[in-house]
Formats: C-alpha cells, sequence, structure tokens
C-alpha cells in the first residue's frame, strides 16, 4: 500500500490559535478587574451607609440629650449647645418677647415651641435634624404640704376631749374628694383646695420592685438608749439610699398581735419604749412592705453636716382589723412626729395618719413636709399645744432631687417638664 506523507495545517493557523487564547486571557483579566473594581465600589458605598447611619443616629441621640438638658433645671437654652461631642452642634431657639433667642430660660408658658437644631458630621458626611416641641409642665404630687387621692380629715375630738384648730397646715392641700369641711377644724390655712385630678399612688409597686433589687435595701442601725430607741440611716457618696426593715427587730412583724398587721409596729406601754430617734444622713428612703405604726412620739435628726432628708413608703397594711379603717393605713404616726430641720415625705396608697392620739400635751411639728396618699387623717394635740406642718419653697428642690432618682412613686426621672413634639416639624436632611 502507498502510504501518503501527512498534510501540515494552513499556513497561519496556528497564530490564529494564540491570538484567541490571548484575546480569551485578556477578556478574563478584564471581567476580573471589573469585578475588582466593583466590590471596591461596593465597600465603599456601604462604608458610606454605615457613615451615614451613623450621622443620622448621633443626631437623633444628641436630640434627645438636648431635650433632657432643657428639661431639668436651671432650663437654660444655651445648655442643648454646651460639651457636645466633636462633630455636632446643637441649637435651641424660642421666640419670646417678639424675638428669637438661643439663651435665657425656656418659656414654659408662652405656648411658643422650641425649635431643636442638631448637626452630625462623621466621616465627612452631615446629616441635620430639626423639630419644634412644645414645652409642657407634668404635675408633681409631692410639691404641696397634702395631696391625697380620697379625702382629707382633721379630727376635732378624741374620746370626748377636743383637739379642735390645734393643727396649723403651712401648705397647699390637693384632694379628690369634695368634703372640704375639714378646714373648719384647722388653726390655720392660707391657701385654696385644689380638687380632683389627683392620681392613686403607685407605692405597691414601687415598693415590690426596689425590694426585689439585689442591691439594696440596706439595714438601718438600730441602738437602745434606756427607753429611747434610734434608727439611723446613711447615705454615702451623694446618692439615694434605699433601706427595709429588719425582720429580727423588736418593732418588727407587729409583734403584738398575731396577726402581724404592719411590718414595723413600735409599741409604747407595753414595751416600755418613751420616744424613736430617726437619724439621718443623706438622702434615705425607707421602704415597707406592709404598713408601718409608731404609737410613740418620733423625733426626725440630721446626722453629720452635710444634707440630711428622709422619705417613708408604705402599702396598705391590709390586716389590721381592730376597727373603722385601720386595715386601710400605710403610715402611721400615733404619737406626733417632730422634724425641725430634715425635710420629710410620706407616701402611701392607703392612709397616711399623722395624729397625737398618745402625746397629746405636747408641741409637735414638721417644717418641710410633703404627704401623697390614698387618704389623710389629722389630729392634733389638746388645745394650749399645737401641731405645725409646713410646706415651704426649699421643698420642691428636695422633691425634685428624689424625682429624678427615681426614687419617688408617680414622678417621672425627667423631672415635671417636658418638650413635645410638634407633629410634622421632624425632618432629617443634608444641609
Amino acid at each position: 500500500m502507498k502510504r501518503t506523507a501527512p498534510q501540515s495545517a494552513p499556513s497561519g493557523a496556528e497564530g490564529f490559535v494564540l491570538v484567541g487564547v490571548i484575546m480569551f486571557v485578556l477578556a478574563l483579566t478584564i471581567l476580573g478587574l471589573s469585578l475588582f473594581g466593583l466590590s471596591s465600589y461596593e465597600t465603599q458605598f456601604l462604608n458610606r451607609s454605615f457613615d451615614n447611619a451613623q450621622a443620622e443616629n448621633t443626631a437623633l441621640g444628641e436630640a434627645e440629650r438636648a431635650k433632657y438638658r432643657l428639661s431639668v433645671s436651671p432650663f437654660l437654652l444655651q445648655t442643648a449647645a454646651s460639651n457636645l461631642p466633636l462633630g455636632v452642634t446643637t441649637l435651641a431657639r424660642q421666640v419670646q418677647g417678639g424675638d428669637t433667642v438661643a439663651t435665657g430660660a425656656v418659656d414654659w408658658d408662652s405656648g411658643e415651641p422650641v425649635l431643636i437644631t442638631v448637626d452630625a458630621t462623621v466621616k465627612g458626611i452631615t446629616r441635620r435634624l430639626e423639630g419644634r416641641f412644645n414645652p409642657t409642665q407634668r404635675v408633681n404630687f409631692y410639691k404641696r404640704l397634702v395631696t391625697s387621692y380620697g379625702k382629707v380629715q382633721v379630727n376635732d375630738d378624741v374620746q370626748g376631749i377636743s383637739r379642735n384648730q390645734t393643727v396649723t397646715l403651712g401648705g397647699r392641700v390637693w384632694q379628690n374628694h369634695a368634703d372640704t369641711t375639714w378646714i373648719e377644724h384647722v388653726a390655720a390655712y392660707g391657701h385654696g383646695i385644689r380638687i380632683g385630678g389627683v392620681e392613686q399612688p403607685g407605692v405597691p409597686q414601687f415598693v415590690t420592685e426596689h425590694l426585689a433589687s439585689p442591691f439594696f435595701p440596706a439595714v438601718p442601725m438600730r441602738s437602745v438608749v434606756g427607753s429611747n430607741v434610734t434608727f439611723t440611716f446613711s447615705s454615702l457618696g451623694g446618692d439615694v439610699a434605699y433601706f427595709k426593715v429588719d425582720p429580727t427587730w423588736p418593732e418588727a412583724n407587729d409583734p403584738e398581735h398575731l396577726g402581724n398587721y404592719y411590718s414595723f409596729r413600735s409599741l409604747s406601754g407595753i414595751s416600755g419604749v418613751a420616744g424613736i430617734t430617726l437619724k439621718v444622713n443623706g438622702h434615705c428612703v425607707w421602704v415597707v412592705p406592709k404598713g408601718i405604726r409608731f404609737e410613740t412620739h418620733v423625733t426626725v435628726q440630721p446626722v453629720g453636716l452635710g444634707d440630711a432628708s428622709l422619705v417613708i413608703i408604705s402599702p396598705k397594711n391590709g390586716l389590721d382589723v381592730n376597727g373603722g379603717d385601720y386595715k386601710h393605713v400605710g403610715v402611721w404616726f400615733f404619737g406626733g412626729l417632730t422634724s425641725a430641720s430634715v425635710p420629710v415625705i410620706l407616701a402611701s396608697e392607703g392612709g397616711v395618719y399623722l395624729e397625737q392620739f398618745y402625746n397629746p400635751n405636747s408641741d409637735t411639728g414638721v417644717n418641710a413636709l410633703s404627704i401623697f396618699a390614698g387618704r389623710v387623717f389629722l389630729t392634733g394635740p389638746v388645745p394650749g399645744h399645737g401641731m405645725q406642718l409646713y410646706h415651704p419653697s426649699t421643698m420642691d428642690d428636695v422633691v425634685d432631687w428624689y424625682a429624678l432618682h427615681d426614687a419617688l412613686p408617680n414622678t417621672s426621672p425627667t423631672g415635671d417638664h417636658d418638650l413635645a413634639l410638634v407633629p410634622g416639624t421632624w425632618q432629617m436632611r443634608t444641609p
């Protein structure tokens, strides 16, 4: 068989394949570079989105911060612009007397809104938030001498012996009940009586939450000298301190009765206790789970040179069936209360009874007092002596301090003032 030689590829075929390979590699290279460039762009876009979101969140946070600073004492417009983080400017303005001002106190009564403007810059991105806010004032139930969810009563007779017109009330009274005949039985009262609108004191929930905390309350120190018993309450570091009843105290769990009517009941004749002294250092809150009753005279005294104030908060005892409304009493001073220099706040959704049923032949009084209760019942001493109860303007500063520390029921930690957004004025934009 005749064999033929293999034919060679046409001239130039090898070059065509090489060019095709080169073109394919070039296309892949271009595609890879495009994908790399696209991924880099997406990274930049994502980072830009993060920076934009951070700028918006910063503006939102600073707007809330500005609202808070304007809503607490001293209520100055310029405080919104002070102590700001880097990249943030804040301005608060209000029309006052026909002019737009950015300094001075907020006018809470004019009805003119406050304009808050916040510029927040993050990595070159600036977002501006603006909104108008109406200044409003919350009602504070503690900024008066007596506030009652129910009625106020002043007892004019104890077992046939007159106690009429021996109680002096130096402060305003607010009650829901329409009966105001109690005013006939006080020695002096120089204010009007506000009727209606009092909230029920939220004492039970407050007490439950605070007694359940693992960090407090502590137990006040108890000491006995002769027939006088002293309890010492001390707050360190300028913060509020909470205290509870020690179940080992002789006064705990109402030892006179098997029913354990009260969490704390100081006895008088039976136990030989002549008087009780509550010594206070700093801002202190005594939280009592089911009623507190003092049978003998109680004196509140400061310890040390710093500020001192005492709050006693207790729900109604719910168990005392000795007669009448006893089981509805939360805080009961049966022998009178005296505090010359320590502000005292008493709160219960039940009754707060301040009486001189015992100790009728002495003068008693509290120079800085606030009572917020479901019911308030007062019994003074016999004629010739007096029970004098006052709520000076300085007492409001004490109330504000406890409210801002969330240490009183029915108050807000942001205080009595608020800025409410005017609908339709909220906007976020690029300046």
